[in-house]
């Protein structure tokens, strides 16, 4: 499994992919429990990150 720690760590692999938010949205998307983290922001799985980038450009579509 693939992790990052730390939103700001997060934020830096989606810039990486290409799919841009701010600091705001990844606290707003934690709020909602739309991005899955352990430890609340502590360590993101990258594999799910990614899953969820492709289920939210199959919804812009």
């Amino acid at each position: 499994m693939r992790t990052v720690q730390g939103i700001s760590s997060v934020i830096a692999y989606l810039d990486s992919v290409d799919f841009h938010v701010t600091e705001e949205d990844v606290q707003a998307l934690l709020a909602d429990m739309d991005v899955t983290s352990d430890n609340r922001a502590s360590h993101f799985n990258l594999d799910h990150i990614d899953w969820w980038i492709n289920q939210q450009q199959h919804l812009e579509l």
